[in-house]
């Protein structure tokens, strides 16, 4: 935003309370170990249950499977190429669910003696392959694919719901842990399938839509019809994915600005009254692929596809190339799946601790999609939505504890890995004060990790090496640590000195007792100019003096919500006596409000004036009245921030930010 100022004061060191220097970070403390630690995840995983599956690289795999959508059984096979990284390799293993049936596996051709125990298949290789040596590995198996005890569960199948006509269903779902409940493989993060061959069998009323391009469609002559879906792009297990639906198909090409190749979006409807319903919200993919290509770099499966297929789920998956929606379909939810393409998909979190790399970018994504491509006051209500989400579950940190690594519920908590680090990597990009250097950190992390994975120490490192300064202190608090900051002060002027101070306290104070944050002020200034200073907090009680030769009327905090931070009241008050000022006790609610706000004062103070300022400081309402209970109509206001002021006759003062939804 663009302030109408006399100056701008860029201030990141002032007069402070104490002369006590800030250390960012110490090797020596438990986050450092944390940190420490994290550098080793892509050997040692938390979700690695079974280190011989370290033991080898998958290279290829072809599932050539008959399913219906009348029910969750599969049959069929599945053929491994994969590659010898140990020295020796002497027992293969891979996963698959203990209730599929297995009639045979086979090592490069021959077949081979194996257990099936503890949804894992072993066999014994004689004699052992060395490092670097490839095979081949071909499971013929048959079951059921759904375990309702799984938090993905696998294979849904679905019957007699109203919005798909009471047609059958059969759509797959795996993220995390779901995946070896239908098809072998190692559900791990750091060994992509490096090239995917999905074949699907089927009866010929329905179709089929999966990973990649459809490459061809082969009529077996009995009823049936083999799909044929291929990607060559590495892909993580979870994102392997089908459908199987009658299907109303709804195709086009999009063609972002400034590249030379358009990107083919296929989209799986219901039927017709469905694609007529949701075209204008699907069309909106143009919108988003553009601003994502133009942000990011091209979409990085443009040769095959993006799209969606709508599933029995209430919300999206992100499988890769073939987003899984629900059957009512916004733009949010488009541009935040959309967006996982690059972040989650091509560059796919180094272990389910590191989840917030996925959801944080995707929500932050979504934001600035909602921002740019809708309305400003749209957007920023969807941060103020996600600040508000994240400080209702202050415990916890972004960071996935390492004993809550297998836990869905805690990784996918919406308030942290969603909410909270969507709100930090904004909060990211205003500290580093260089958009430029944001968005080339941006490039770089996903350039260095494009069809491969990554942890939150490497994106560390690709920060750092990118702004040649140590971001460690950031890190400590806000994705390893805990909880969020409540800022609250004074202020009051002597001649051409701004004296602030700025208090911090903590919500999770025994884990995270300061967050060092660059914090923004707006000065309004008599004459009705604005100037905008930004200090930094280093310690949790910080006096900055500041010069400042005209008169400031109201100082406010954060005026454009950069930072997650509760509502503290920043009040005109001068200790020493001069301009000194009572607080009022007032209560403004409801908080976020929407059509009426109701001010109620204590009855201690009379005669008040009451202003409200909009989120660029411009005065909205002004009123003078005796009353303690003041009902304001809001109605008329946009969506977005607001900022109360109220003083009273004897010059006490109240001030509080507001939020209309």
């Amino acid at each position: 935003m663009k302030y109408s100022t006399p100056f701008l004061f860029l201030m990141y060191v002032a007069l402070q309370m104490s002369a006590q220097s800030y250390i960012p970070c110490s090797p020596h403390n438990e986050k450092g170990d944390v940190c420490s630690h994290n550098h080793h995840l892509k050997v040692h995983r938390a979700d690695a249950l079974n280190p011989l599956f370290d033991d080898y690289d998958i290279i290829f795999t072809k599932l050539d499977i008959s399913a219906e959508n009348t029910s969750d059984f599969i049959q069929g096979n599945a053929l491994i190429e994969a590659q010898v990284t140990a020295d020796q390799l002497n027992t293969f293993c891979i996963g698959l669910s203990s209730d599929m049936d297995i009639a045979s596996v086979s090592i490069d051709g021959e077949n081979a003696a194996f257990t099936h125990l503890n949804d894992e298949i072993m066999l014994e290789i004689e004699p052992p392959l060395t490092m670097g040596e490839s095979f081949s590995i071909i499971i013929t198996y048959e079951g059921h694919g759904h375990n309702p005890n799984n938090y993905a569960g696998g294979l849904h199948h679905l019957s007699g719901d109203e919005l798909f006509n009471y047609k059958p269903l059969t759509y797959s779902f795996t993220q995390p842990f779901g995946a070896n409940l239908w098809f072998p493989c190692k559900q791990v993060l750091n060994d992509k399938i490096d090239s995917l061959h999905l074949f699907v069998t089927t009866d010929s009323a329905y179709k089929v839509s999966a990973n990649g391009i459809l490459s061809d469609e082969v009529d077996l002559g009995n009823g049936k019809t083999r799909y044929e879906w291929k990607t060559k792009h590495p892909l993580a297990y979870y994102l392997v994915a089908f459908n199987v639906f009658d299907y109303a198909e709804y195709n086009f090409y999009t063609l972002p600005d400034g590249f030379a190749d358009s990107i083919f979006i296929q989209n799986f409807m219901v039927d017709q009254d469905h694609i007529d319903a949701m075209k204008s919200e699907i069309d909106k993919t143009h919108d988003a692929m553009n601003l994502y290509c133009n942000l990011f770099g091209m979409y990085p499966f443009q040769d095959e596809k993006y799209g969606h297929s709508i599933w029995g789920k209430g919300f999206g998956m992100e499988h890769q190339t073939m987003t899984s929606m629900p059957y009512e379909i916004d733009f949010r939810r488009l541009s935040h799946e959309l967006s996982h393409q690059w972040f989650g998909n091509s560059v796919t979190c180094g272990s389910w601790q590191d989840i917030w790399l996925n959801e944080g970018f995707a929500t932050y994504f979504d934001y600035l999609a909602l921002k740019l491509l809708v309305s400003d006051e749209v957007g920023e209500a969807r941060m103020q939505y996600y600040h508000t989400k994240a400080m209702t579950n202050p415990g916890g940190s972004v960071y996935i504890p390492e004993e809550e690594a297998n836990n869905p519920s805690r990784i996918f908590n919406y308030y942290l890995s969603y909410c909270k680090a969507g709100a930090v990597i904004k909060m990211l990009r205003w500290e580093l004060q260089d958009d430029d250097i944001f968005w080339q950190v941006l490039h770089q992390y996903l350039e260095e990790y494009k069809d491969s994975f990554a942890t939150t120490e490497d994106f560390r490192e690709v920060l750092e090496e990118a702004t040649g300064d140590d971001y460690y202190w950031f890190f400590e608090q806000w994705i390893y640590g805990e909880g969020y900051p409540t800022l609250y002060g004074y202020w009051y002027q002597h001649n051409d000195t701004l004296t602030l101070k700025m208090n911090e306290h903590t919500s999770q104070t025994g884990a995270t007792s300061l967050f060092q944050m660059l914090i923004p002020y707006k000065l309004k200034l008599e004459g009705g100019e604005d100037s905008l200073i930004l200090l930094q907090q280093v310690q949790r009680n910080q006096i900055f003096k500041v010069f400042m030769p005209y008169e400031v009327n109201t100082v406010i905090v954060d005026p454009e919500n950069e930072l997650l931070n509760g509502e503290g009241e920043f009040i005109n008050y001068d200790p020493n006596g001069i301009d000194d000022h009572e607080i009022i006790s007032c209560r403004a609610y409801p908080n976020p409000f929407s059509s009426q706000l109701k001010i109620s004062i204590s009855s201690e103070h009379s005669g008040f004036t009451i202003s409200m300022y909009d989120g660029t400081g411009k005065s909205v309402h002004s009123v003078t009245t005796d009353q303690q209970e003041y009902m304001l109509n809001t109605s008329a206001f946009r969506t977005g921030m607001y900022y109360l002021n109220i003083r009273s006759v004897g010059g006490a003062s109240y001030g509080q930010k507001l939020f209309k939804y």
